[in-house]
Order: structure tokens, then C-alpha cells, then sequence
């Protein structure tokens, strides 16, 4: 496989690419740039950005938003185990702002409420007194 680019486009403004005969430059344009910068975004005329390009044996996570996108620092390598991506994805963000990611322990019960009333009369509609 060759490489892909993710690309997010403004709702606002796609109407003006379609009476744009240079949009195809533009994109072709801002998607050569952007090749091997870690900077997330380059701008295409106004119209959008192009957030990712990498190679298409590796998977990219990108939050999308605010007219931009944030990705991760690096891609992983793809797998055919969905959860097994988002799980990688995971600890990826987690690990570039200082966090681990680690699954839950099956003997940790769910929370359960103190079953003592906050109140007198808590208390008394609770039938304790």
C-alpha cells in the first residue's frame, strides 16, 4: 500500500470549492508540505486542513475540532483487532501526556453507596428510627 492523507474540511466554507478549479492543486499542494512534518495541520486555501499523512500499514488517532485536529506524535502499526488498536491508541495518548494506561482489576466491586442516612430525617423516612 501507498501513503494516506486525513484531511478535515470546514462545513462553512465547502461551498467555495466546488466553483474553485484550483481546490485539486491546493490539496495536492498542502498534502506534499505537510509529508514528514509533525505539525498537525497545513492550510488548504482557507477550505480545510490537512491533518495526517502516513503510510497506510499504520493507523493515526485524530481528535477532530474547532476548525483543526490534534493526532498523535507517531503511528502505530495497523492490526486487523479493532480493540486492539483502540487500546494502542489509548496508552499512545496517555503516554505522551505522562499517563499509563492499565486494565481493571476483576476483584474491584462497582461502587456501592453508604447505605447509613446523611440526615435525622433521612433517618426516620428510612424507617432507622
Amino acid at each position: 500500500m501507498g501513503h494516506q492523507a486525513t484531511v478535515v474540511m470546514r462545513m462553512d466554507t465547502i461551498h467555495l470549492i466546488k466553483d474553485d478549479p484550483q481546490f485539486g492543486r491546493k490539496l495536492y499542494d498542502a498534502c506534499v508540505r505537510h509529508t514528514g512534518q509533525s505539525t498537525p495541520t497545513s492550510i488548504i486555501g482557507g477550505e480545510g486542513v490537512v491533518v495526517s499523512v502516513h503510510h497506510c500499514d499504520y493507523y493515526q488517532v485524530i481528535l477532530s475540532g474547532g476548525g483543526s485536529a490534534v493526532t498523535t506524535k507517531s503511528c502505530v502499526e495497523f492490526q486487523h483487532d479493532e480493540n486492539a488498536m483502540k487500546l494502542n491508541a489509548l496508552k499512545q495518548f496517555a503516554d505522551e501526556l505522562g499517563y499509563r494506561v492499565s486494565k481493571k482489576s476483576r476483584e474491584k466491586l462497582p461502587y456501592k453507596p453508604d447505605p447509613r442516612p446523611n440526615s435525622p430525617q433521612e433517618a426516620e423516612e428510612l424507617g432507622l428510627v
